[in-house]
């Protein structure tokens, strides 16, 4: 069978094809007279472009993931070289036993003034201080007086934890005069390295605050405190 062209009207045969071998334009074949049919060729036509699409968005994926690895591997350096600059400090350091020492006593120097606040707050709100038979317990729990925990009504510290010296802070209150203090690094008392807290200011307690010996050297003062540690212990 052969067809003609309806524009250069040249037969070509046999095959019915959709384009004109002579003049190359194109021409609609009828349906009829194709070998494979419409629909089936429709469906072939949506696969491929289908096929396509998926290969575009790979192909857009993989560039979009080769611009932004760059910036991935700059912030990955840029951590890596500020970790090594940090372990270069440390390693550098100068650590000595007496920068260990000096770091303990200010850690306690801390700790003391954070725990003697609490006791001006303590007397700011019962009109007393613990006794040394209730000791700074009584910061943590109620020993028993009104007002406690004032207008807040919670305790006044969370926890007494001991000294950097694994010792706990001794605490006196006797004739008037109230010691606070911790026994320093050599552990033992009346040595000289005692280390007190400091006078808490008016704004910190909110109310007045009365004097507080800190100077362990008359000698009642140490036989008072000898006679509380022997009995604690």
């Amino acid at each position: 069978m052969k067809l003609r062209c309806p524009y250069c009207k040249h037969e070509y045969g046999p095959e019915p094809q959709s384009e004109c071998p002579y003049c190359k334009r194109a021409m609609t074949i009828p349906d009829n007279l194709r070998k494979v049919k419409f629909r089936t060729r429709k469906k072939a036509r949506e696969r491929r472009e289908h096929e396509a699409e998926i290969k575009q968005a790979r192909i857009s994926a993989s560039k979009a993931m080769s611009t932004r690895r760059p910036i991935h591997v700059f912030v990955m350096m840029g951590i890596l070289a500020v970790t090594a600059i940090l372990l270069v400090a440390r390693v550098n350091q100068v650590y000595t036993p007496s920068t260990h020492k000096e770091a303990a006593i200010a850690r306690t120097q801390r700790q003391l003034n954070a725990l003697r606040v609490a006791l001006e707050r303590f007397r700011r709100d019962c009109g007393r201080y613990p006794t040394t038979e209730e000791g700074m317990k009584a910061l943590v729990l109620r020993p028993g007086v009104t007002n406690w925990g004032g207008k807040r009504g919670g305790h006044y510290v969370n926890i007494i934890i001991p000294d950097p010296w694994k010792n706990n802070y001794r605490y006196i209150y006797t004739n008037n005069t109230v010691m606070l203090f911790s026994m320093g690094p050599d552990c033992k008392m009346d040595t000289g390295d005692e280390i007190f807290p400091k006078m808490p200011d008016e704004a910190t307690i909110a109310g007045p605050h009365n004097f507080w010996n800190t100077n362990a050297t008359n000698q009642q003062s140490k036989t008072s405190t000898n006679n509380t540690t022997n009995s604690t212990n």
